[in-house]
């Protein structure tokens, strides 16, 4: 993989966070027929070139978390569903799981936010 190619599926990967945590519209570079594998080589790559530069100007790129990576990749590779996609029984007998949804905004949160 090239440095440029996983500059992109890095990119794409903190659009995804970008959208979730600071801009709903932000628009989203493609992730499609990425694997998982891709997605971690590219931050290895990024991490990589990160590292080997050294003195004077340079760019230093982010990488993304490999728990951020694990939930885009979950997000985009599995349909919204009511079913979890992991399910593990706790102690105590809770269930701890992992699922991707669709849900609605709520309208009196979009009202709220319009007020301000």
């Amino acid at each position: 993989m090239t440095l440029d190619r996983a500059l992109e599926i890095v990119g794409a990967i903190a659009d995804r966070y970008i959208a979730s945590e600071i801009n709903p519209d932000h628009e989203l570079g493609s992730l499609e027929g990425v694997s998982l594998r891709d997605m971690l080589d590219a931050c290895d790559i990024v991490q990589a070139e990160n590292i080997s530069k050294s003195g004077g100007a340079r760019t230093i790129h982010v990488v993304p978390d490999p728990r951020l990576i694990a939930a885009v990749y979950a997000f985009e590779n599995y349909q919204p569903s009511r079913t979890a996609i992991l399910s593990v029984r706790q102690p105590g007998g809770h269930l701890r799981m992992m699922a991707v949804i669709n849900q609605r905004p709520n309208p009196m949160h979009a009202a709220n936010e319009d007020a301000a």
